[in-house]
């Protein structure tokens, strides 16, 4: 459904009024923002450690993401395993701006090789939004499964990694709050509004997808240029690739020099190994021989 289909079914529960209330009710409470809640989603498991989330610092090293049950203030990035995405955990950098500037300034991150953009959005089943209360692409309860959710970043962490709630429950009732109840590893989050990636071309390239942060709606009716809040991610993890221990390149200098030990030994007519002495034998723990 196109927004022009939208506004024109009045009668419906996404007449452009009922529409344009959930947005206030959104808008309305911009800076609030959830506590972390370990009990709720997958991305803290069972002790931090074997979620789905990790945290990195600014140099990318692996960090808990709580000390002591608070945020750890050094923990600048966060990995989503699932996704295979690197978070920025500042989600208010910039404050609101249009929808091309949050991409150029997604863009101009320079953060471990750049690379960096809005969140991914998916448009499922027929060209644009179809707007409901569940398992399409634009309304609440967003798609039809947690792997189709994927295609969708802001709507997957929403909904699956941080286990929060729609305003509305897949009848159309409005629930009780609280429905956004986790904000888990991220800080300077708003209860509001928020760019994806995508312009909601052909059917209007005037305007961009969107997913209001605290009520779990999304939709592509965003005027690209309004001013909405921007977090940025990046594919894969920023952490460094673990450099070989000490034992383990102590081991490959010994295997090098006992490999060229017998290699010479064989090389050497006039000298023949005692007892069938080899190469192994150098290799051999201490004491056994």
């Amino acid at each position: 459904m196109n927004e022009s289909a939208g506004r024109a079914n009045a009668g419906g529960p996404w007449s452009t009024p009922r529409r344009l209330f959930a947005a206030a009710l959104v808008l309305g409470s911009v800076g609030a923002q959830a506590a972390p809640d370990t009990t709720k989603g997958t991305w803290w498991g069972s002790d931090g450690t074997d979620g789905t989330l990790r945290g990195r610092d600014a140099l990318g090293n692996p960090v808990s993401m709580l000390v002591g049950g608070a945020l750890n203030p050094q923990m600048k990035y966060v990995y989503d395993t699932v996704l295979d995405v690197t978070w920025l955990a500042d989600w208010n950098v910039r404050g609101p701006m249009s929808w091309s500037a949050s991409n150029a300034w997604a863009a101009s991150l320079t953060d471990f090789g750049g690379g960096w953009a809005l969140p991914t959005v998916l448009d499922s089943g027929a060209l644009g939004c179809d707007i409901s209360n569940a398992g399409t692409d634009c309304g609440f309860n967003l798609y039809t499964t947690e792997g189709e959710r994927r295609g969708a970043a802001m709507a997957h962490l929403y909904y699956d990694t941080l286990g929060n709630l729609g305003q509305r429950d897949a009848s159309g009732s409005s629930r009780t709050p609280p429905f956004y109840m986790n904000s888990g590893p991220f800080v300077k989050m708003a209860e509001a509004y928020y760019w994806l990636d995508r312009s909601y071309a052909p059917l209007d390239a005037s305007r961009a997808w969107t997913f209001a942060w605290g009520t779990g709606y999304q939709d592509g009716y965003g005027p690209q240029i309004s001013t909405r809040y921007a977090v940025a991610i990046r594919p894969g993890d920023i952490a460094p690739i673990p450099e070989p221990g000490t034992s383990a390149m102590l081991g490959i200098g010994v295997l090098g020099l006992c490999l060229a030990f017998a290699g010479r030994r064989r090389g050497d007519a006039s000298t023949k190994p005692a007892s069938g002495a080899s190469a192994t034998a150098c290799l051999a723990p201490a004491g056994s021989m």
